[in-house]
């Protein structure tokens, strides 16, 4: 077999040889790690891509409002209440982890929920997505719009940030932009304390041309 030679204090001319082998073990040992930890990083980045990144949002608005992040596969990453009624809703709920589907179903359908869905409440659902065409064919075709009458909409990506910028929900934010056409004034801290289905009849009057609250 092939040797290498290593000198050692050449003064005193003393000798070590190491085989090839040797070297080899500890050398392809240090290209084994360097490869499992490029394939690691490479596992956890398709885990993150496909698992966790936020790519769509779906906001949930009575007067509870709640928004859920969804990830490529559509499932919900993470579900938050935008007002202190969300909160109450969202309390016994569990939806990280489900389709956003059954996510908006349970979430609508839950005892908490109910009472705010009495009389003229108005459900309004928004999607942000760049898959929102598909989302939005799912819910228009569930039991948000055939039992519980809801409105989906959509709205872009930049909304959303914009919505979160002063920590409300994005269905409520693209109903204060609508408004704010019609009325400087009005702020989004108030549109966040009124209900979707005030904020809806007062959207209404104003495009009708009748601007009396």
């Amino acid at each position: 077999s092939h040797f290498v030679i290593v000198v050692f204090r050449c003064d005193l001319l003393k000798i070590k040889v190491f085989p090839v082998r040797f070297l080899d073990v500890r050398f392809h040992t240090a290209v084994l790690l360097r490869h499992q930890h490029r394939q690691l990083c490479v596992g956890i980045g398709n885990w993150y891509f496909f698992q966790e990144m936020p790519v769509s949002y779906v906001s949930v608005d009575v007067n509870p409002s709640v928004e859920l992040t969804l990830n490529r596969r559509n499932r919900v990453t993470a579900a938050e209440s935008r007002n202190k009624e969300g909160e109450i809703v969202l309390a016994h709920l569990e939806l990280e982890g489900k389709d956003y589907l059954e996510a908006v179903e349970l979430l609508v359908g839950s005892q908490a929920m109910q009472k705010y869905l009495t009389g003229d409440a108005e459900l309004t659902v928004t999607v942000a997505s760049s898959n929102a065409e598909e989302l939005l064919s799912g819910l228009e075709n569930s039991e948000i719009t055939t039992h519980y009458h809801g409105m989906c909409r959509s709205a872009d990506m930049d909304t959303v940030r914009s919505a979160h910028e002063i920590d409300m929900s994005l269905g409520k934010y693209q109903m204060y932009q609508l408004l704010s056409q019609y009325n400087a004034e009005l702020t989004a801290e108030e549109c966040q304390s009124i209900p979707m289905c005030q904020l809806g009849r007062l959207l209404a009057q104003y495009e009708n041309g009748r601007q009396e609250a």
